[in-house]
């Protein structure tokens, strides 16, 4: 049990509401692998306890609190939210409905609603067009990540019956480890009676098969794909009429440390800021251009992307491409060390801003908390904040220089290319090498783009 007494939060600090969360996550061999189907089970096994509880439950919500029970592929997890003296009856009536989960109503008109209305989500595209490219990426380098098509090919094998027997098939048939992490203005004792009454009744219901749990553990870090060289997928814009192409650009650093971390972090900043003012600002690529630092699982990476009609992917690529080898290394060049530090106290200063409410004071811990060295990795903003103070600007050139325009090989760079209306054939490398040089690439870049244009993997 993880507890810490108070908030921190700006809005408001001294709120008199606490967070209780308890998850129970199965312990799986090294690579357990998921199919699309158990996954569409489990979501609509979620789908029919949540209508069950919102059914029963909204005199909660009424009186001022809060409550979820996740269920995934990775685990079951109850979380409620209040003053104090609404914790107890929220556990005792969230977990009283869950006591029922076997009869869950499953009626043909509530099961055909609830189905038909995942059948809609996965066939509906309302978001921009730049965030499924981001899916899309985020697809290529995870495992246990299904598209769309896969889950709706694997919806019509799902049945009612199937679906709410879910939980007891595809989770409780391994042995679970919980962990359970509490925050706010609630007493110690009533944390420790609270939690004891979740586990107390899961272990009623837990009947894993019985058998040794050696080289068994809980799936905390999500496996990430090691590329060893540049990735492309090129297909269709999935929003029906819309008129914009999307580039994403990825560059794979590798798993984070402490000083990868802080180089990222600085560079992740600058090439956001010049990439607004050059990329969307004067070359006028896009209404939607981001450029930043991201972490996926434990794996540092670099991207940009843009989306928009004024040029096809394949062109804002090479826009992209002159932007990190010839832009953001000219402003590097220009820091005095007066202004680096000056910059680096700056983004120093933005990581020590205090949370803006509890919500996202819980978000911050609760992820730690669920992590694998969690004592560890408490401290680790802190390591990151003192770091901050030696990271040189040499340091940071070193880092861009090694990801954009390594010295030999390739590079471990995955590009997601949405096309509006058709796709078109990849270019050969002499109209690439072209187009690269009418953008102002160097000499030394253009060698190491030739290499990877032969050496691409083409999805």
């Amino acid at each position: 049990v993880w507890y810490r007494r108070g908030w921190m939060s700006n809005a408001p600090k001294h709120s008199p509401t606490a967070y209780i969360s308890v998850a129970f996550r199965p312990l799986r061999a090294p690579g357990d692998e998921v199919s699309a189907e158990t996954l569409v089970r489990m979501s609509m096994y979620r789908r029919l306890l949540g209508e069950e509880l919102g059914t029963r439950l909204v005199d909660i919500g009424v009186a001022g609190g809060s409550y979820e029970v996740a269920a995934d592929i990775n685990g079951l997890t109850f979380s409620f939210g209040g003053q104090e003296a609404m914790l107890k009856r929220e556990v005792h009536q969230v977990l009283e409905v869950f006591r029922q989960r076997h009869s869950l109503p499953t009626a043909a008109q509530r099961w055909s609603r609830l189905k038909d209305a995942f059948e809609k989500e996965l066939n509906t595209w309302a978001e921009m067009p730049i965030s499924y490219a981001f899916g899309d990426r985020n697809r290529l380098l995870s495992q246990g990540e299904f598209s769309r098509a896969e889950m709706l090919e694997a919806l019509p094998k799902v049945d009612a019956a199937s679906a709410s027997s879910a939980l007891d098939e595809v989770l409780w048939k391994h042995p679970v480890d919980s962990t359970a992490f509490a925050m706010g203005n609630v007493a110690g004792d009533e944390v420790t009676h609270l939690v004891g009454q979740v586990v107390g009744e899961i272990r009623k219901v837990h009947t894993p098969n019985k058998g040794s749990i050696e080289g068994l553990a809980v799936k905390r870090l999500a496996p990430i794909v090691d590329i060893q060289g540049p990735v492309e997928l090129r297909k269709m814009n999935p929003r029906p009429k819309d008129g914009n192409d999307v580039t994403v650009v990825t560059f794979v650093h590798g798993v984070a440390t402490i000083e990868s971390r802080a180089a990222f972090t600085m560079l992740g900043r600058l090439v956001g800021r010049l990439a607004f003012q050059k990329l969307r600002a004067e070359e006028q690529l896009g209404y939607v251009v981001w450029g930043m630092e991201a972490k996926l699982s434990n794996v540092l990476m670099l991207q940009i992307a843009v989306q928009g009609n004024a040029k096809r992917a394949d062109e804002v690529e090479a826009y992209i491409e002159h932007f990190l080898s010839q832009v953001v290394p000219a402003r590097l060049a220009e820091f005095t060390q007066e202004s680096w530090v000056s910059f680096r106290q700056s983004v120093k200063d933005s990581l020590l801003q205090p949370p803006v409410d509890t919500g996202e004071e819980v978000q911050h811990f609760l992820g730690t908390a669920l992590d694998d060295n969690a004592e560890e990795c408490f401290d680790m903003q802190q390591e990151l904040l003192d770091f901050f103070d030696h990271l040189s600007l040499d340091e940071v050139k070193e880092e861009l220089r090694k990801l954009v325009i390594p010295s030999e090989g390739t590079r471990r760079k995955l590009v997601v290319k949405y096309f509006a209306n058709e796709v078109p054939p990849r270019a050969e490398w002499t109209a690439r090498k072209a187009e690269y040089e009418a953008k102002g690439v160097g000499a030394e870049h253009l060698r190491l783009l030739g290499r990877e244009h032969a050496q691409t993997l083409r999805l």
